[in-house]
């Protein structure tokens, strides 16, 4: 276990959030998606690499973006990292094409839509919440660990 490499893919931050909101809202008509578990999500975008840090293994991140925008390069780090032989296969990309996010608004609705009172009065606070938390990620991780490509 002393040679465990932890791969980690991640993604605009907002764009990870939206998509996860996106389908928690058609998941039983969002009956269980409240502001709280949208501050959920954030904690699990933007403390993910802190906690995976406290594990003490190498980390490589693959962002999806650079993945997408220089894709030889990330696979050929990944190839050689790996000591894995580049194939031309490995180009073909299985990948589908200070204001409250879309993911917030359609959260909101949620909420309203469902008229839960002490949900509805906790949206002030996660969005606060939201703001503090994201500024203090882009400051926190100006530079990732080691991040192919």
């Amino acid at each position: 276990m002393k040679n465990i490499k932890i791969i980690h893919t991640i993604r605009n931050p907002i764009s990870s959030i939206n998509s996860s909101v996106k389908n928690w809202l058609r998941y039983k008509n969002g009956v269980n998606f409240f502001a709280k578990d949208l501050y959920f999500q954030f904690d699990k975008v933007f403390n993910g690499i802190t906690n995976l840090l406290k594990v003490r293994k190498k980390i490589l991140i693959v962002q999806l973006e650079k993945l997408h925008d220089n894709r030889k390069k990330v696979v050929m780090d990944f190839c050689r990292i790996f000591n894995l032989k580049y194939e031309r296969c490995l180009m073909n990309s299985t990948y589908f094409n200070f204001f409250p996010m879309k993911s917030e608004l359609l959260t909101w609705k949620n909420t309203l839509k469902h008229k839960r009172i002490k949900h509805i009065l906790s949206i002030p606070y996660f969005f606060l919440k939201r703001i503090i938390f994201i500024n203090k990620f882009f400051v926190q991780y100006k530079y990732l660990p080691y991040s192919l490509g």
